[in-house]
């Protein structure tokens, strides 16, 4: 009898072990476990959320609503003392740490609210919380940070243009915490306003520019701000900066095999600029029969580079700011290339059934394991092209060289695909996808040179465009 009791309290110390092996390995098993690492380091709001998601999946689970109870008093305590300690310091920014601090408490209280009905398993008693409301000291945290940026703001602004970018982002904190805070988006604004007002009296084709986007940042804090509208359409018309772009010159020696390259080069760029609003914003490109005409009158040649005397001649008569030229100085395809490498893969697998007597003896049948072989031959093909050279932008006024850059658009072709013979089991994955891929030819020549093309407007595109910006 003794001995029956014995094994029936062992049969019960054993299956509450295997249930409590399992809650370790549940979900919410692993979620009360990383609760309460962090709550061992300290990192108490991680504990909280960690173990209302435990709770959240096993409201019974008695470990994490222990935990709960421990943690989340800890993590309201740590941010009461830190708002404590802060606001006795005498940090310019101290309401920024404070409005943090309960916003992170009130999150805390968030997630409490969002837990189911808890039950003790002893006592049967609800497990309730203290929550505290900080809303009214959340918005006195916020009113105290809005004014103290809003301050700072005003003192930067005195300080004259020079420092309207960092009065701006004062203002603009300010209303972060409190939206529409006093007048920080009007004073904001008037100091871009007034930025560009003294840009708009001086000369030259950057200053303009430069006024219009002042104007047009003083409209983005205050919509319609004064006459900013009109001021800004007004420096931004004498902040357009006229560029004439001649035809580049093949001087790659392929005789126009591949098309006139040069010239759709220059008519890819052209064409991505002009349907681009915000790079014509500050930019006007001279249209091609106009650069035609004036050159023809001028006798000029229409393609290659152009020294600095004929970029003064044609830019005048022609009334732009700078000239763009250049030149196309390689092509270049490599043909089609096609590789190939065997290798040989090995799996174990079932390789027979044996039949077998067990101890009863009865018949049986086992699988014999051994290694599989598949040879994999593994294809690469490539192929490709490319398209380089230089460009040079001149200045007309000064008839200096105001900027010059190398250039290279390129394309490349690369397929693999295999074949196998042998055991199929054998193959690895890699092997596997490879043989679901067809057998690809790389495109012929023309085509190559072309998708070459298309990546080197793509990218002198880019690069005017944030040229004229």
């Amino acid at each position: 009898m003794r001995r029956n009791k014995s094994l029936l309290i062992y049969g019960i110390s054993l299956l509450l072990f295997v249930i409590a092996g399992c809650a370790a390995f549940s979900e919410y098993g692993k979620l009360e476990k990383s609760a309460r690492e962090n709550y061992v380091r300290g990192y108490y709001d991680n504990s909280v959320f960690s173990v209302v998601q435990s709770l959240r999946i096993n409201p019974e689970y008695d470990k994490a609503q222990s935990l709960v109870k421990e943690s989340f008093p800890k993590a309201i305590d740590a941010h009461m003392g830190k708002i404590q300690e802060t606001k006795t310091s005498t940090e310019k920014f101290k309401w920024d740490t404070v409005v943090a601090e309960y916003e992170a408490a009130i999150k805390l209280n968030q997630a409490i609210k969002s837990l189911p009905t808890l039950t003790e398993k002893k006592t049967k008693d609800t497990i309730k919380f203290e929550i505290t409301d900080y809303t009214k000291d959340l918005t006195e945290a916020k009113n105290n940070a809005a004014e103290v940026h809003y301050q700072e703001g005003v003192l930067y602004s005195k300080k004259g243009t020079s420092m309207r970018d960092q009065a701006a982002k004062e203002f603009t904190t300010a209303n972060k915490y409190i939206s529409g805070y006093k007048d920080a988006f009007t004073l904001a604004a008037e100091g871009y306003y007034q930025e560009g007002q003294r840009l708009l009296k001086m000369d030259g084709v950057d200053i303009q520019k430069q006024a219009a986007k002042e104007f047009k940042t003083a409209m983005s804090y205050v919509s319609g701000y004064k006459d900013s509208a009109d001021l800004y359409e007004r420096a931004r018309k004498a902040g357009i900066k006229r560029i004439a772009i001649i035809p580049f010159e093949d001087k790659s020696g392929k005789n126009g095999q591949y098309g006139a390259v040069a010239e759709e080069v220059i008519d890819g760029i052209v064409s991505e600029i002009m349907n681009d609003s915000s790079s014509i914003e500050f930019l006007e490109i001279v249209s091609r029969d106009q650069l035609e005409r004036v050159m023809a009158e001028q006798k000029l040649s229409l393609s290659g580079m152009i020294d600095e005397k004929s970029a003064v001649e044609a830019g005048k008569i022609l009334g732009v700011h700078e000239i763009l030229t250049g030149q196309i100085t390689n092509i270049t395809v490599s043909q089609e290339r096609t590789t190939d490498k065997t290798t040989k893969e090995k799996k174990r697998a079932i390789v027979r059934t044996e039949k077998y007597y067990d101890n009863k003896g009865k018949e049986q049948e086992k699988d014999i394991y051994g290694d599989v072989f598949a040879n994999v031959t593994v294809y690469s093909r490539s192929a490709g092209a490319s398209l380089s050279g230089s460009y040079k932008i001149v200045e007309v006024k000064t008839a200096k060289l105001k900027s010059t850059q190398s250039f290279k658009g390129t394309y490349e072709f690369k397929h693999e695909w295999a074949t196998y013979t042998g055991d199929e089991r054998a193959l690895s994955d890699t092997a596997k996808f490879l043989l679901t891929r067809n057998e690809e030819n790389a495109p012929v020549p023309d085509e190559m040179v072309n998708l070459s093309k298309k990546n080197l407007i793509s990218s002198l595109s880019s690069t005017l465009k944030n040229y004229a910006r």
